[in-house]
């Protein structure tokens, strides 16, 4: 049996809470979310909380540490603030993007 440790209990609990805020936004079919391993600035291996979505012609991606300071619920906040810019259609983002509104602050008409 292998052990568990800190930092994956850590991604595994963030991992719920940010998989129930984007469902309960209605994203979870939206955005790929996922922890995924990685490297911070040192080269140290960690564990990094990665979302992905489409944006107009494009995809978009955020991503964190999940380390001692990381905050699962200011990690969804950031995408779920943008859930009406996400659930909009290609033509609208793109249209949005011309216009200069921000993701953030869309509003679908």
């Amino acid at each position: 049996m292998t052990k568990i440790t800190k930092s994956e209990m850590r991604a595994y609990s963030a991992a719920a809470v940010i998989s129930k805020r984007l469902f309960d936004a209605g994203l979870n079919k939206l955005v790929d979310f996922k922890i995924v391993p990685g490297f911070d600035d040192r080269d140290k291996k960690v564990l990094i909380a990665q979302a992905e979505y489409k944006a107009g012609s494009s995809t978009l991606t955020t991503s964190e540490d999940v380390n001692r300071f990381f905050c699962p619920e200011m990690f969804a906040k950031s995408i779920t603030r943008r859930a009406a810019y996400i659930k909009a259609g290609k033509a609208a983002q793109i249209e949005a993007n011309e216009a200069g509104i921000h993701p953030d602050l869309y509003q679908a008409a």
